[in-house]
């Protein structure tokens, strides 16, 4: 019987931890993407996070399976990065 009080003593002792830690986890990270525009040839996404990062535009080039990724600064259009997607999603280069 006393073992039993120690399990369910250390379950409740458990459930109570790792709700305390869910709760205090904070709101989960949300992000939104559209879709601009789509052809065989490429793709156009928006996307942002709601934590105050600016908005990026996306453009996938199907053709060489690139992603392209750039962020407006004021009146400016910057590259920020460069993915190859090949590799990741074994699609051959089209001629």
């Amino acid at each position: 019987m006393r073992s039993s009080n120690v399990v369910i003593a250390l379950l409740t002792t458990t459930a109570i931890v790792l709700a305390c830690l869910l709760a205090l986890g904070g709101a989960p990270k949300t992000s939104k993407a559209d879709v601009l525009a789509s052809s065989t040839d490429f793709q156009l996404l928006t996307s942002s996070s709601m934590l105050g990062q600016p908005d990026v535009l996306n453009i996938i080039d199907c053709r060489d399976g690139l992603l392209l990724m750039y962020k407006l600064e004021g009146r400016h259009i910057h590259l920020i990065n460069v993915f190859n997607l090949n590799p990741n999603l074994h699609t051959p280069r089209q001629p």
